[in-house]
């Protein structure tokens, strides 16, 4: 004999709601490891291009040549005056944001 069971599926579904975390722990748990993976990405993109020396100073040169190599990804169908500019001021954020983040990955 077979035993049968009622299912309750408004109630299945809210207790299901009720076990998941709530979202805005969700948020900051993605948040956290995304913040994570963009400083790795920049430490390894600093380290590689030689943005912090061992003497513990900055390459200017380098973040200079850095900059100017990533910015025509910035500009990508821009028309607008001043957007070599604009490119160029967030391939320098970029640059220094990636030769800080190596220099705290050299020192740990």
């Amino acid at each position: 004999m077979s035993a049968r069971r009622s299912l309750s599926w408004s109630i299945a579904m809210h207790e299901l709601q009720a076990e998941r975390r709530p979202a805005v722990a969700r948020r900051a748990y993605l948040e956290s490891v995304q913040a994570a993976r963009v400083e790795a990405l920049r430490a390894a993109s600093g380290t590689k291009a030689g943005l912090w020396t061992v003497a513990g100073g900055f390459d200017r040169r380098a973040i200079m040549a850095f900059a100017a190599h990533h910015a025509p990804a910035v500009l990508n169908g821009c028309l607008a005056r001043g957007c070599w500019r604009t490119a160029m001021a967030h391939g320098l954020k970029t640059a220094w944001a990636a030769a800080h983040a190596a220099r705290r990955a050299a020192t740990h």
